[in-house]
């Protein structure tokens, strides 16, 4: 994916882009590709540990045509709060956070970009 390509999307449609870039985020999500495509919505996984900084720079580019919510990742140690599974809830606490455990090398971010222009 280059920004090109999406420069050369149809902006009159409204496209879900969903990206997962490993740091190439904001090469790809240029000003300009994000006001070419003002009606779409995102998906954008950030990468920080790659790209330290990523994620408030492409926050600041998307205001100003979406609607932006920053999602983050549950903490290995911490996901089996989450679980409401039976299966997985009565083994072992250690046991529980080896098998949820994604093992990303930090906690992750994702930005929700919401078209506000629909018109």
């Amino acid at each position: 994916m280059t920004p090109d390509f999406l420069l050369g999307l149809d902006p009159s449609e409204r496209h879900l882009i969903f990206s997962d870039c490993e740091g190439y985020e904001s090469v790809l999500f240029s000003d300009q590709v994000i006001t070419h495509l003002s009606k779409s919505d995102f998906i954008v996984e950030m990468h920080d540990f790659i790209s330290p900084g990523v994620s408030d720079k492409l926050l600041k580019r998307f205001e100003l045509t979406h609607s932006v919510q920053l999602i983050k990742s549950i903490d290995d140690v911490f996901r089996y709060r989450e679980i409401s599974n039976p299966e997985i809830i009565n083994i072992p606490i250690p046991d529980q956070i080896n098998i949820l455990a994604e093992k990303r090398p930090t906690q992750m971010e994702w930005i929700f970009c919401e078209a506000r222009k629909l018109v």
